[in-house]
């Protein structure tokens, strides 16, 4: 069983809503979900129970993680023979489930966030070990480890959150475009979307990267889905 594990806030949000937000222990739990039928995923992750969970964001499951998997299973065909590389992993949810459904040749997981790494770990084990890379990728230029390697397909969900930590995005998914010529699969919720998508835009033109607007995932296509290359 995954441990609790003592989560220090970065904001005053307690001060803010007091005994609504009074500690700052959060419990982990498995979770099960389904990507199509008779596919399902394990994964442990972090419940944040009050909605104000703003640390350990990545080992969280959010939406757009289930959508992106859902839609790349269900086109298993057209992925199986290409070199993958999730970008923010988080809980390793969509990455693994791709990797176990869709048979990529091959699937590298990362996250900035040494824990998560060691969390998905544990959520490969939990679904029969699928043979997957894992790595610690912090967003920005990239480094030797990762600029020598040639990735068919980068694909991202829920990362578009922060105006600051978009543009080191960016980069490093034009970095590791530009050697394959491969494209980029990135689902993200419009609530966090749509705030930064002129940001998004801007960013994507200077590092000279296409934008395929593609239908909206999930109900009502709330899940915004953007193909780069």
């Amino acid at each position: 069983q995954t441990p609790r594990r003592e989560v220090k806030l970065k904001s005053d949000k307690s001060k803010m809503f007091g005994d609504m937000f009074h500690q700052d222990i959060y419990d982990y739990e498995t979770q099960k979900h389904t990507i199509s039928e008779g596919k399902e995923i394990e994964v442990n992750c972090i419940v944040d129970e009050n909605g104000f969970i703003d640390v350990c964001v990545s080992q969280t499951v959010w939406s757009a993680s289930i959508h992106l998997a859902r839609w790349i299973v269900e086109r298993a065909p057209q992925f199986k023979e290409l070199n993958v590389i999730e970008l923010g992993s988080g809980t390793g949810l969509m990455g693994i489930s791709v990797k176990k459904f869709a048979e990529m040749k091959s699937m590298m997981l990362t996250d900035g966030d040494e824990a998560s790494v060691t969390l998905m770990e544990k959520n490969l084990k939990l679904n029969g070990n699928p043979v997957c890379e894992m790595s610690v990728l912090p967003w920005g230029p990239l480094d030797e480890k990762f600029s020598d390697e040639n990735y068919d397909l980068v694909i991202c969900s829920d990362v578009i959150y922060s105006k600051e930590s978009l543009p080191l995005l960016i980069h490093t998914i034009a970095q590791l475009l530009e050697k394959s010529g491969g494209e980029c699969l990135i689902a993200n919720h419009k609530i966090r979307f749509d705030n930064l998508e002129a940001t998004f835009v801007e960013q994507c033109a200077k590092f000279n990267l296409n934008i395929d607007t593609q239908e909206g995932l999930g109900d009502g296509g709330e899940i915004r889905f953007r193909r780069l290359n």
